[in-house]
């Protein structure tokens, strides 16, 4: 399949082609999503045979409901991966590769505005959520021990999210809790971020972001900036 260069200094994911993931509404093994609906999984899905992301949303105003399934990989793959718009991933429990140079990511959105992240645990991969995404609300998530002890590896990974909400989150034993790339207009609000290897939050080039009411501890800093201004 297309290859997509997240970040030229982190891995690279293959949009790749599994099949259908689907059997009417129901979600049941790694595949294409390519009609817009709601979708449920019914079963947890491990697969260390992958030649591109397991859940590959292709159609617009899908939600999908993992109802605290899980899915997991070893292999350099997005749990789950959208290019649309209106895309809502909830109640997933999403391990991949842990390997910053390779990839393994939870949920990667890549143009996919107007998304709604809600409620997931995102584990033990090199990324938990990213990509290039904006108006989306990045909310009420698990995101741990991604990317620890590896440079490139963050819980939350965004280039060009503008005018998004990231809230509610739990974001600990990251290489970083949170890191947005050339990303303006946002708020990031009621977060916990603790026991991050470099920072809680790195804003790079990133201006008039909004922080209210975060608890950010145990991190080598709190609040990094690069390029950056408030």
């Amino acid at each position: 399949g297309d290859t997509i260069n997240l970040d030229p200094t982190f891995g690279i994911l293959a949009a790749g082609d599994n099949g259908t993931a689907t059997d009417g509404n129901i979600v049941y093994q790694c595949g294409t999503i390519n009609q817009s609906g709601s979708y449920v999984m019914n079963q947890s899905i491990i697969n260390n045979t992958l030649i591109g992301n397991c859940i590959n949303i292709q159609a617009q105003d899908v939600t999908l409901d993992c109802v605290s399934h899980y899915i997991s990989s070893d292999d350099a793959y997005a749990g789950v991966y959208s290019t649309q718009i209106n895309t809502t991933i909830k109640n997933c429990n999403i391990s991949m590769l842990n390997d910053a140079s390779l990839g393994g990511m939870g949920i990667y959105l890549l143009y996919a505005n107007n998304s709604y992240i809600f409620n997931n645990t995102l584990h033990n991969q090199a990324w938990g959520v990213g990509g290039n995404a904006e108006n989306i609300i990045i909310d009420s998530n698990l995101i741990y021990s991604n990317g620890y002890g590896a440079f490139g590896g963050n819980g939350i990974y965004f280039t060009g999210t503008n005018n998004s909400l990231i809230n509610n989150n739990i974001s600990n034993n990251n290489a970083s809790g949170v890191i947005l790339f050339y990303s303006s207009f946002s708020v990031i609000s009621n977060n916990i971020a603790n026991s991050n290897l470099y920072s809680a939050v790195h804003l790079i080039t990133s201006t008039n972001n909004n922080f209210t009411d975060n608890n950010f501890s145990l991190n080598n800093r709190a609040i990094l900036p690069s390029n950056t201004s408030f």
